[in-house]
């Protein structure tokens, strides 16, 4: 009998900000809240399985609630106690996953009110499809 394959290809059409920043996790996705407006809550853990180890990482997660805008924000931490999510970027402490339409527009806006918040030290504009380990940033 012949085979099939099935062969996989994920779009990352998503706008990816990297911050560093000193403050909680709390206090980060404070700032974005005040920022856009819009209403951010703590859907517990984006885990990730390594085939290598039993054991999984979880990093927190935060996210805007489905409503009527254009965008999705999530916001995840890049450490944790068993690593990095993006092990290439160890100098990240928050990575901000912008999706939707809009995302170009409100990524641009988000980011020059960031940068000018006392509680943010640097700010990047990431491309995933230049990332090792980008499959990691799929949710």
């Amino acid at each position: 009998m012949k085979k099939k394959t099935l062969k996989f290809q994920p779009e990352y059409d998503f706008k990816l900000l990297g911050a560093v920043s000193s403050s909680s996790d709390i206090r980060f996705v404070r700032e974005i809240k005040l920022i856009t407006g819009l209403e951010m809550i703590r859907n517990g853990y984006h885990e990730i399985y390594n085939e290598k180890s039993p054991d999984s990482q979880k990093f927190f997660l935060y996210e805007c609630p489905e409503n009527d805008e254009i965008v999705s924000i999530y916001v995840v931490g890049n450490k944790s106690e068993a690593g990095f999510l993006i092990e290439e970027l160890r100098n990240i402490d928050f990575f901000v996953v912008i999706k939707g339409t809009d995302r170009m527009d409100f990524a641009s806006e988000l980011m020059k009110n960031l940068k000018s918040n006392p509680v943010v030290q640097a700010l990047f504009d990431i491309d995933p499809e230049k990332l090792a380990s980008k499959q990691k940033l799929l949710m």
